[in-house]
């Protein structure tokens, strides 16, 4: 399927969208036109469709590398924003509406700033709690407790609860180890349960017991204080 244009479309993406025209499948070309949640992230997409896109920007095709370039200069480096904003940008071309690279760069911009800042916060914790707690320290640990009974941990960019005894879980242990996980890439206290406020509430689903040693992650929205 291809598409009569009269909208602006930047020369970088211009070979790659007459690409997509001859090598999507007319359904794929009809679903992209006609989807109506566009925004970002744009993970929302058919994956099919999104994986094909994917798949394209890692061949050595000339049009792609070129496109790879395109992102790059533009700061845009992960795979999944660079296939979501191509499909944005692949819609507005089959809907001869003129492409705004500004606007996807704004709608990057602002979906991965708190996230990020999140993270930086998330490593300033982190790192505070590694000099605050050693081995052999009583902690406190404090968890949101979802409407399922079960302990769980909020990620970037909402981290923010307030605890509610009645509610949320408490646990009260003595840390058995503090080391770095190079798969979880941040430091990670091993602690022995002595006490749980709730012997029925499971922890990131699994049950958890007095006498049982878990890991506990340094950058995490539970609260984690001293026992004095």
């Amino acid at each position: 399927m291809s598409c009569t244009k009269s909208s602006y479309v930047p020369e970088d993406l211009t070979p790659v969208f007459h690409y997509l025209d001859t090598h999507l499948s007319p359904a794929d070309v009809s679903a992209i036109k006609n989807y109506s949640e566009k925004g970002f992230p744009p993970y929302y997409h058919e994956s099919k469709i999104q994986d094909r896109i994917d798949s394209l920007l890692k061949t050595p095709k000339k049009e792609w590398i070129n496109v790879k370039h395109f992102f790059d200069s533009l700061a845009v480096r992960r795979p999944k924003d660079q296939s979501g904003i191509l499909i944005n940008m692949y819609h507005d071309y089959l809907n001869l509406v003129d492409i705004s690279i500004d606007k996807e760069l704004i709608e990057v911009i602002n979906y991965w700033e708190p996230i990020e800042t999140c993270h930086q916060d998330l490593k300033y914790k982190s790192k505070f709690y590694q000099t605050a707690f050693k081995k052999n320290d009583h902690i406190i640990i404090q968890m949101p407790v979802d409407e399922h009974d079960n302990a769980i941990d909020y990620s970037c960019p909402n981290l923010d609860w307030s605890f509610k005894k009645e509610h949320d879980l408490t646990l009260e242990g003595i840390i058995t180890k503090s080391y770095f996980d190079s798969v979880l890439n941040q430091s990670v206290l091993n602690v022995k349960i002595s006490k749980k406020s709730n012997e029925y509430t499971m922890i990131l689903s699994e049950e958890i017991f007095i006498g049982d040693v878990i890991n506990i992650p340094t950058e995490t929205s539970w609260n984690l204080k001293p026992k004095s």
